[in-house]
């Protein structure tokens, strides 16, 4: 998908959920990468706080 090649960012959410659902975040990264080797990943979860801590600190660093 063009998205993923021109994108530079990939956020996937509600990893809390993710073994609840059979979600294989590790495959989706994987395949993301695939199309694009740029792209930074992050797994986040708000209910947990998983993954916030660096998608925030990413964010500030495209801000400075």
């Amino acid at each position: 998908p063009k998205a993923f090649r021109e994108a530079s960012v990939l956020v996937i959410t509600k990893m809390d959920l993710a073994e609840a659902m059979g979600f294989n975040p590790e495959r989706v990264k994987r395949e993301a990468l695939s199309l694009n080797p740029y792209l930074k990943v992050f797994l986040t979860s708000a209910k947990t706080g998983e993954g916030i801590g660096e998608l925030v600190e990413y964010l500030r660093g495209k801000l400075s």
